[in-house]
């Protein structure tokens, strides 16, 4: 191992600065030393006088590289609140001590992170997973070709797969993500636990990296090998020439899994168990049975939170109302709001209109006196995070709001990540402070003190709302979700609680607003009940048009591989075009590029690609049951159940499936009815909550619209609904 002297070294005189450095010299040498002249020259920058040895050890090592190792403990002090590089390319610092930090303290920290004589054995902190976690390490202990942890931000999902590595005893492991942004947590695990303490990890960015994982091969320690996907690809023949890879862990699944980077090296290792692990799941959980995934969301763990089992802060949403004369004026009933608002003049990067921006700061973020305290929006807020509808909003808004509130921008630009997070927070961890983003940094990046979100952007996305949602969260209280688009943050609550209710029917005994309060806000706040929340829903004429995607979400299968063996042959090609429409916009709604030819597919896409074409069948029928549930109800019957739609005599008028391939599926076992009759029940109250605020023909017409048919139905029936 390569072994150095190291030197902390200030300034007679200057209790708040410092610098530190290595050397294969004596102190007294490396002063001779050519290059240390432009360190003597930092000395006269922060004030006159002459670099004094303050701290010295000796033939150490902090990482196994031969030059700059120093370089880790500046990072190291980089991520301490209130001390500041005096440039990110020296090793001089300089310290605020308001933060209790002086030359000893800091010598300290430097000391017992990096030198002390137990540095290779500190105390860890024992691991006692909880009994979810537990559960997981349980059931992934089978032999598995694909798995999939989806579990909620904070469930401890390093821990868990890191305690499925020791317990499947896997020599090497590769973890990679799309992007870098979440390997803090499977870093800091690894050295924190007892669990783990033969765990050791090495990243394939380290130029000396196959030295690394040479020399740990001949040792019994357990390698987690971290990269980007793309950084996996470009070593894998390196890699698999020196030693065979045991798992493949894709963290952040949902990003980037349909992508071809991450289809070349799973192919690469096809005979690598792959465990896909992601926090929003949603188009992953379709391609699972219940034997090869571990569910654990924000609903579940309310649950077990009720039961005694967790402790656990939980999330209360705020629908605010943004009202403002001159918005009015300008963009008249324009409902995106947040997207004129905000909008930025490309030829000057400014504000369209910063006096509305300006207005808006003061009346949430400033001290509005014309509301009380307790009834203002931000009044119990301290640490926000907040995405616009741009990057370039993001930096204007900072220089307007920077006076009244701490402000960082954390977009792809800034290239900060949690290090830089954290310390920001951190330091004004006793007052308030402010996280500007727009897309970058949502992935992985969670922070324990904040303590509200807001969205204030544009978009529908479920997984882009609930991602941003439950950035918060991560700490010991309570957080708040503020919107400014009310139907969006109930739409996507109602969605996920029904993707959950999919995989967890005990869940059907509750209403998703049981773990999540809704509140109104207007100048106040007012906590809303069920019916109110089901009739906000129901007033806007997407929400008819979402039961298509409502209804259509619900389809799991029970075992892919007989799902498979069915042959849908012998079921009629009905209304293929329709069909067609219901899988090109699942393709758009996910982000995901066109279809390639199946015989240009590798095995497993080819095997993917049957039951998603299954799967999109089952869902182009379900698309038009909305619309049997309305004509049922205004015959007078309340369809409660999935047995109850498949048994109406509309149900194959107007899905077209003469054929009853849905209902032959249910009676085989291979379609679960429990999701789909709870997707039924929510499809019939908000179509009963439509039409008491809306007459039949309206909402038939939108039903029908949203299918993008319009079915017939037969005159005898169309007789009796009449009579």
């Amino acid at each position: 191992m390569y072994k150095k002297n190291f030197y902390m070294q200030i300034i007679e005189g200057k209790d708040d600065s410092f610098g530190f450095g290595e050397t294969e010299q004596s102190y007294v040498d490396r002063q001779k030393m050519s290059d240390y002249s432009k360190v003597k020259g930092y000395a006269f920058a922060i004030g006159e006088g002459n670099w004094q040895d303050f701290g010295w050890w000796e033939n150490r090592t902090v990482i196994d590289q031969k030059n700059k190792q120093d370089s880790v403990v500046h990072q190291f002090l980089d991520k301490i609140p209130g001390i500041r590089r005096r440039s990110k390319r020296d090793e001089v610092f300089r310290f605020d001590k308001s933060f209790g930090l002086t030359h000893d303290v800091i010598k300290n920290m430097i000391h017992q992170e990096f030198f002390s004589d137990r540095k290779e054995d500190k105390e860890r902190i024992e691991l006692i997973l909880h009994p979810y976690q537990q559960e997981f390490v349980d059931k992934a202990h089978s032999d598995y070709d694909e798995f999939l942890l989806a579990a909620k931000c904070r469930a401890g999902k390093s821990v868990m797969v890191l305690s499925h590595i020791c317990d499947k005893n896997h020599k090497v492991s590769v973890v990679a993500a799309r992007f870098l942004s979440p390997s803090q947590s499977w870093l800091n695990d690894v050295k924190i636990f007892d669990k783990f303490v033969n765990l050791v990890t090495v990243n394939l960015k380290d130029k000396n990296w196959v030295d690394q994982l040479q020399f740990w091969l001949k040792t019994d320690k357990q390698i987690i090998l971290w990269s980007t996907v793309q950084g996996v690809v470009s070593k894998l023949d390196q890699l698999t020439n020196i030693t065979n890879v045991d798992l493949l862990v894709f963290d952040e699944a949902h990003n980037g899994d349909r992508k071809p980077q991450y289809e070349n090296l799973r192919e690469a290792l096809s005979k690598t168990p792959c465990l896909k692990v992601s926090g929003t799941a949603y188009d992953q959980l379709c391609d699972t049975t219940e034997e090869n995934r571990f569910v654990y969301d924000y609903w579940q763990e309310q649950i077990d939170v009720r039961r005694g089992i967790v402790q656990r802060p939980s999330m209360s949403v705020v629908l605010a109302k943004y009202q403002s004369d001159r918005y009015s004026e300008v963009y008249g009933d324009d409902a995106d709001s947040m997207g004129n608002l905000f909008l930025v003049n490309k030829k000057d990067n400014q504000f369209v209109d910063e006096f509305l921006v300006k207005e808006f700061v003061a009346k949430y973020f400033g001290t509005n006196r014309e509301i009380k305290p307790k009834d203002r929006l931000l009044h119990d807020s301290k640490h926000i995070y907040m995405s616009l509808p741009s990057i370039a909003a993001c930096h204007l808004l900072k220089d307007i709001l920077d006076p009244i509130i701490p402000t960082k921008v954390l977009t792809s630009d800034t290239k900060a990540d949690a290090a830089d997070i954290n310390k920001f927070v951190e330091e004004h961890k006793d007052n308030r402070s402010l996280c500007l983003t727009f897309t970058a940094n949502v992935l992985g990046v969670t922070q324990s003190s904040w303590d509200t979100i807001i969205h204030a952007r544009e978009g529908k996305s479920i997984q882009s709302w609930t991602q941003f949602s439950f950035r918060a969260g991560s700490g010991d209280h309570n957080w708040k979700v503020i919107d400014f688009v009310p139907n969006r943050a109930l739409e996507s609550l109602r969605d996920d609680f029904c993707l959950a209710n999919d995989m967890n029917p005990t869940l059907s005994e509750y209403e998703f607003d049981d773990f999540v309060p809704i509140f109104e806000w207007d100048n106040g706040f007012e906590r809303l009940t069920s019916e109110q929340i089901n009739n906000i829903i129901a007033a806007e004429i997407d929400t008819i048009a979402s039961l298509k995607t409502l209804m259509s979400g619900g389809v799991t299968f029970r075992d892919l591989d007989a799902v498979l063996n069915f042959d849908f042959g012998e079921h009629r090609q009905f209304d293929e075009e329709e069909n067609k429409k219901v899988v090109v916009n699942d393709e758009a709604n996910n982000g995901r590029s066109a279809k390639r030819r199946v015989d240009e597919r590798k095995n497993s896409e080819k095997t993917r690609d049957e039951i998603k074409w299954r799967r999109d069948k089952i869902k182009a029928i379900l698309s038009y049951t909305p619309q049997v549930i309305l004509e049922e109800h205004m015959l007078g019957n309340s369809i409660g159940t999935i047995n109850d739609l498949l048994q109406s005599e509309f149900y194959p008028h107007l899905t077209g499936d003469y054929d009853n391939l849905l209902p032959t599926l249910i009676g085989e076992g291979l379609v679960p009815t429990a999701p789909l009759t709870s997707r039924v029940r929510m499809t019939r109250n908000a179509i009963e909550n439509a039409l008491s605020s809306s007459d039949f023909l309206s909402v038939h017409y939108d039903l029908q619209k949203s299918a993008g048919s319009h079915k017939g139905i037969p005159v005898e029936l169309l007789d009796e609904m009449i009579a």
